[in-house]
């Protein structure tokens, strides 16, 4: 076999990459070929800080979160492309139950995703990976820093805003009554006396 073939045959289709079931578990679906999304204990920790913080907001104000491990192929420049961001969220009218209940990945744009990054991040994939969110028509990014104790909010029109330790995450306009502070994040546990 030519390596151009082996190369060939190692590109895979969404479906394709679907059908593995848990084997897709820490990868997303680039360019044809699964690409490891790599995870710290800080990293997926605070991703699911988000996550649970997103999952209370819509016991409150109903709507649809999704914690890591959910793919989305919603690109519209590359409908084989899955991402999986660390948390997310999906505006209750946006969704149908329907919708919900399809099998394999999610197909809606997601309103809100939250990036968490991690020590073996690079920032160029980290900043491709959020320029193809907006482009999809993601209206908010949030990229979560936590060696610097920040969330950097990238918006759909391109404004990019940034919340330090001690400040509080809002977003009204999408999730109206929503607020996060930012120190919550990086809380480590407190021993029991």
């Amino acid at each position: 076999m030519t390596t151009l073939a082996a190369k060939q045959r190692l590109r895979l289709t969404a479906d394709e990459f679907y059908a593995l079931g848990d084997g897709h578990g820490g990868y997303e679906l680039i360019d044809g070929r699964r690409e490891v999304n790599p995870m710290s204990a800080k990293s997926s920790r605070i991703g699911g800080l988000f996550y649970a913080q997103l999952e209370q907001y819509c016991r409150r104000y109903p709507g649809w979160a999704f914690p890591q491990e959910t793919g989305y192929r919603c690109f519209t420049d590359d409908p084989e492309r899955v991402r999986k961001p660390d948390a997310s969220f999906i505006a209750l009218d946006r969704m149908s139950a329907g919708d919900y209940e399809a099998e394999g990945f999610i197909r809606i744009v997601p309103d809100v995703v939250v990036e968490v990054v991690s020590p073996k991040d690079i920032a160029s994939k980290v900043e491709a990976k959020i320029g193809q969110w907006l482009t999809a028509g993601v209206k908010v990014a949030w990229v979560v820093h936590p060696n610097v104790q920040l969330v950097r909010e990238h918006r759909a029109d391109g404004t990019v805003r940034q919340f330090h330790f001690g400040e509080e995450l809002t977003e009204p306009a999408i999730l109206p009554g929503f607020t996060l502070p930012v120190a919550e994040l990086f809380r480590l546990p407190a021993p029991s006396n």
